[in-house]
């Protein structure tokens, strides 16, 4: 019997609050210095890493209080479909 699963899923890493905003808050575009080639569908991984300017501006942008106590890290939280990447135009 095949399992429904995937024996292998690419996953990509964002920094919390994003991560809990792409699930939670309707963020649905992410920014990256480095172009995705990736489609389809693909883990979120919550990272670890903490900045509170993210938590700051995220309240000022966006209006969501988010803590750091509050959200997930160190593991994947969720799933998206990548359909697109738009470059930046200079």
């Amino acid at each position: 019997m095949k399992s429904k699963y995937p024996e292998q899923m690419s996953a990509l890493c964002v920094a919390q609050p994003w991560a809990s905003c792409i699930f939670e808050h309707g963020k649905n575009v992410e920014n990256r210095s480095a172009n995705l080639r990736k489609r389809g569908t693909i883990a979120i991984y919550a990272s670890k890493s903490r900045m509170e300017s993210r938590f700051e501006y995220c309240k000022e942008k966006y209006g969501v209080e988010i803590k750091w106590d509050d959200v997930k890290k160190g593991h994947i939280i969720g799933f998206i479909d990548i359909i697109d990447v738009i470059k930046e135009i200079e």
